[in-house]
């Protein structure tokens, strides 16, 4: 079995060492990103989120990297699962998480969007896609990305993610919205966590909690069942959506945006308000415990211990019952409780109002509760204000608030009870208008009807011209919203007109490009046929020299079976007549005779080797000819076009018999290789016939055929300069024949040694 490769070998083919190597600080030095930092941030998180759900987390990490948040976090006992698109980075997750078999981290070579594709609900817990969706974005767009964000909030219970910039200078920065938190539209709940430095700009990322199951406030986190952007049906936008309200079993939590332009000053001053009247609530007041209140900067928190109950102006919404003169007295209680502290509510509506399961009125909103003794509306006066309330509740009907509270402050209409309080308050000075003083007339009236003072008719007037004029005032908002809501459609139209102008300005484009590429495209496929075309006529000249060459090379093969045949014929009768001494001499002649026609044979061989080298250096010459008619084959082309059908017939035709020709060339040299083989036995069959008794039986004969034939040629030998051989001793004779047959086997030898060459 081979051997993984070492985690510091693969880490040194890496890229880039994007984050530190988990457990390995010596391998760490010189990566791009520390981790630290969001590592605390995550384990965090990864950590309430375990106390929430009683269990280990089920992590999926996009985007894994070289693997250290994924495998720190199955240090902490979560199964972990990582996603890369590049192999290497798999490589060293995989060989880490080997090095730590006990934990539950597995890793993944494949992309992220094909991952989340095959996602089902349940499948995980926490998700990270940290510093991986911009590339997303810049490959496939905006809409695409916020699917896929779309469906990570609805299989996994939590997401935390950082996210790249516009602002950053980099080439994919074009394509990111202008508010990153766009693509986490689909959640429910999303929170800053930090901002993180990178290596790229000096540009910090977002980290980002979000989930559509749990919110998550300081040190605190819990799950909601509904959620809702309103906190009440007569909202209507009053805070521009810059509010969400999370309602949980036991918590209550509210989330203020400080980015929405002119909300951004109120929801700060009420988070304010609300942070610090539930920390210190005023005695007898029935408030609820505040768990912990954020402010991150970007956004403010407020979690507290839910009130159940229903709205009030839902059950006057709906005609459910409800004892009026119970609600308004617990009102004015808790009014007179916040008075004596010195705190006003400036707010009090029948939607800020909660009916308690025991039918108990309690008063909410506490971000609306100050020192500041002025109500919120354009009346401005608290009593006044009031009175309204205690209208609606007394009516059950909520008087419309759009554009402004409808002013009903014609009092005369109340029941004498109130009627008469009222008019023994406002008959004081204003200084004196307080609710205590409300409280305390309201203890003393009676049922009964008292004179009504004169100037009481003035409320009456002056509530039925307000009333025109909130009439007309509200025909007049009516107006500027249908205007307005015509104007947004009208710009809408506008960008979508313009928007299609764009693409379809950008896809003449893109017909030009393609066009261009088109063209480029033929003029290429024209440049491929034509060297098409000078291949086919080369490799027709080749194949017809290669015919040629071949019907030699067959011919050749044949003198060379016949002079094999001829040579094992020959071996057979040296074998024979080897035991008779008489026949020795004339067997070494017969086999010098045929060393010499070998001789000659492999001499013929050599110059047709030759032969066939010049041949190919013709074969370059044709080349480079057939390369300088390239411009007169063009024009043969043009006039040849219209015959483009028979060309390629004849193309296929000739490499079908090129690749015949091939195969027999390949014969033939298989049929040269048996024949080098069979002279291989032929020097081993000579080699044993040294080495025979018979041999040496005649090496004297062989030693005075030597002499004999030497003592001539040895004045020719001293004139020529050459060396004189040693002279042969007595043990090794031998006679002309056989220094024939020597001369003849060195030849031999010579041909063995040059066909081995050849061969490497």
């Amino acid at each position: 079995m081979t051997e993984s490769p070492s985690v510091g070998v693969l880490v040194a083919a890496l890229p880039e060492k994007y984050q530190p190597i988990f457990a390995h600080p010596e391998l760490s030095d010189g990566s791009s990103r520390g981790c630290e930092d969001r590592l605390v941030l995550i384990r965090e998180c990864a950590r309430q989120l375990q106390t929430a759900l009683g269990r280990p987390l089920r992590v999926l990490d996009l985007g894994c990297a070289q693997g250290f948040f994924s495998l720190s976090l199955a240090a902490e006992g979560h199964r972990v699962h990582g996603v890369d698109f590049l192999d290497l980075n798999v490589d060293v997750c995989k060989a880490l998480a080997r090095q730590n078999p006990a934990f539950e981290a597995t890793f993944e070579h494949a992309t992220v969007e094909d991952v989340i594709e095959l996602l089902e609900p349940g499948d995980y817990d926490l998700v990270l896609g940290l510093s991986v969706f911009h590339h997303l974005v810049h490959a496939r767009g905006m809409v695409s990305v916020s699917e896929l964000c779309r469906k990570l909030s609805e299989i996994a219970s939590a997401a935390i993610y950082e996210l790249a910039l516009r602002e950053e200078p980099l080439y994919w920065a074009a394509s990111l919205p202008q508010d990153p938190a766009e693509l986490l539209s689909s959640y429910a709940f999303t929170r800053l966590l930090s901002r993180q430095p990178t290596h790229l700009s000096t540009v910090s990322r977002p980290l980002i909690f979000a989930s559509s199951r749990f919110w998550y406030v300081g040190d605190f986190i819990g799950e909601f069942t509904t959620w809702s952007g309103e906190a009440h049906a007569h909202g209507r936008g009053t805070h521009q959506h810059s509010r969400r309200y999370y309602f949980g079993e036991q918590v209550f939590v509210k989330k203020m945006t400080l980015g929405m332009g002119g909300r951004a000053e109120i929801n700060l001053q009420e988070f304010h308000n609300e942070s610090a009247f539930l920390r210190n609530p005023p005695a007898l007041f029935p408030a609820p415990r505040l768990i912990v209140a954020l402010n991150d900067s970007s956004d403010v928190f407020l979690a507290r211990e839910m009130m159940e109950g229903r709205l009030l102006s839902e059950l006057i919404d709906d005609g459910s019952p409800y004892d009026a003169d119970q609600v308004i007295s617990e009102l004015l209680d808790q009014l007179v409780a916040l008075e004596r502290g010195g705190l006003y509510h400036n707010d009090v509506r029948c939607w800020n109002v909660l009916m308690s399961k025991d039918d108990r009125a309690l008063l909410i909103d506490y971000g609306a509760i100050s020192q500041d003794a002025n109500d919120c509306s354009w009346l401005g006066d608290l009593l006044l204000s009031f009175l309204i309330t205690v209208k609606e509740i007394l009516e059950c009907r909520i008087v419309p608030s759009n554009p402004g509270r409808e002013p009903a402050l014609d009092f005369m209409s109340l029941p004498p009870r109130y009627r008469n309080a009222f008019i023994h308050l406002f008959s004081q000075e204003q200084s004196r208008w307080t609710f205590s003083d409300l409280q305390h007339c309201l203890a003393h009236s009676g049922n009964e009807s008292s004179p009504i003072p004169e100037w009481t008719v003035i409320y009456q007037h002056l509530q039925g011209a307000l009333l025109n004029y909130n009439t007309r005032l509200r025909m007049l908002y009516m107006q500027t919203e249908h205007d307005r809501v015509e104007l947004a459609a009208r710009a809408a139209a506008l960008e979508r007109v313009r928007e299609t102008a764009q693409q379809a300005q950008e896809n003449l484009a893109a017909l030009k490009i393609e066009a261009e590429a088109a063209d480029n495209r033929k003029r290429e496929l024209d440049g491929s046929f034509q060297t098409l075309a000078a291949w086919a006529k080369e490799l027709e000249a080749r194949a017809l020299s290669s015919e040629d060459d071949n019907q030699q090379l067959a011919a050749r093969v044949v003198e060379l079976e016949a002079g094999n045949a001829s040579s094992f014929a020959r071996i057979g009768e040296l074998e024979v007549e080897l035991e008779e001494r008489q026949h020795a001499r004339e067997l070494a002649e017969f086999l010098a005779a045929d060393l010499g026609r070998l001789t000659e044979e492999r001499n013929a061989m050599q110059v047709k080797v030759s032969d066939a080298q010049r041949l190919a250096d013709q074969h370059e010459a044709t080349i480079a000819e057939l390369r300088s008619k390239a411009a007169s084959l063009h024009r043969r082309l043009e006039r040849l076009e219209s015959s483009r059908t028979h060309d390629r017939r004849r193309l296929k035709e000739l490499q079908v018999d090129l690749s015949q020709r091939l195969h027999t060339m390949g014969s033939s040299r298989a049929r040269v290789r048996e024949l080098e083989a069979a002279v291989e036995v032929l020097e081993g069959q000579i080699d044993s016939l040294h080495a025979s008794r018979s041999w040496r039986l005649t090496a004297p004969v062989r030693w005075l055929s030597a002499k004999l034939l030497n003592r001539g040629g040895a004045r020719a030998s001293l004139a020529s300069g050459s060396v004189p051989r040693p002279v042969t001793a007595p043990g090794d004779l031998s006679s002309p024949a056989d220094a024939a047959s020597d001369k003849r086997l060195a030849a031999l030898d010579q041909l063995a040694s040059r066909i081995r060459q050849s061969k490497q």
